[in-house]
């Protein structure tokens, strides 16, 4: 495992140096989430030029199925990827994961989650639908009884590479149990992978210092 800090500035131009070396070096899949964490380093890939990227795929890795939040995820892809919108396959159209070699570009959770791999399900898991846990409902401001589809540990564990982006000073405690290796924290399972990259900014390493 390979750990990075720096501000969230220069962590996003490391993502994208990253997505576009990998880029040239053959891959094209790219498992991608929505969400906060992310979002600067999208507006950044937005001003790459689109024909050096044109034949990439972006995997959507997760999102909301019922209630009043409904495709929410899909809906920040569409208002973030500008022209690599074309480039994103939506999370509703997939049936499975990549057969091409893939990266991972992954944001931590509160609850320790990686895309929508909540505490309670098998460490194994690797697509499908699932219910959503008391804390992400809370922090997404969500309905009890909302479920997500999403990819799980199962998937992300085939990647080529795993990067882990965890940002501000409300991820300082769940990623302390992550150094930790605290066994309910689901993200845990990524240090297996021997191409993890963890990506943390000043908010996080101040908090958890």
């Amino acid at each position: 495992m390979e750990i990075i800090k720096n501000s969230s500035t220069h962590l996003d131009t490391f993502l994208l140096n990253s997505f576009t070396n990998l880029y040239k070096k053959g891959i094209r899949d790219f498992l991608m989430p929505a969400g906060g964490t992310p979002e600067s380093f999208y507006h950044l890939l937005n001003e790459t030029s689109y024909n050096e990227l044109e034949h990439s795929r972006l995997w959507q890795i997760d999102d909301i199925l019922n209630g009043h939040s409904q495709g929410q995820f899909l809906n920040f892809f569409n208002k973030n990827l500008n022209s690599f919108r074309k480039n994103l396959i939506p999370i509703k159209d997939i049936e499975e994961g990549p057969s091409q070699p893939f990266v991972s570009f992954l944001g931590l959770g509160v609850n320790g989650h990686v895309a929508f791999h909540e505490p309670h399900i098998d460490a194994d898991f690797s697509f499908g639908c699932v219910e959503l846990g008391e804390e992400t409902l809370k922090y997404l401001n969500l309905d009890k009884g909302t479920w997500g589809v999403t990819f799980g540990l199962g998937t992300f564990l085939k990647s080529e590479k795993i990067y882990l982006m965890v940002k501000g000073s409300h991820k300082s405690a769940i990623f302390t149990r992550f150094m930790n290796d605290d066994p309910t924290v689901p993200a845990v399972a990524l240090k297996k992978h021997p191409g993890l990259v963890v990506l943390i900014d000043e908010a996080v390493s101040e908090a958890a210092a």
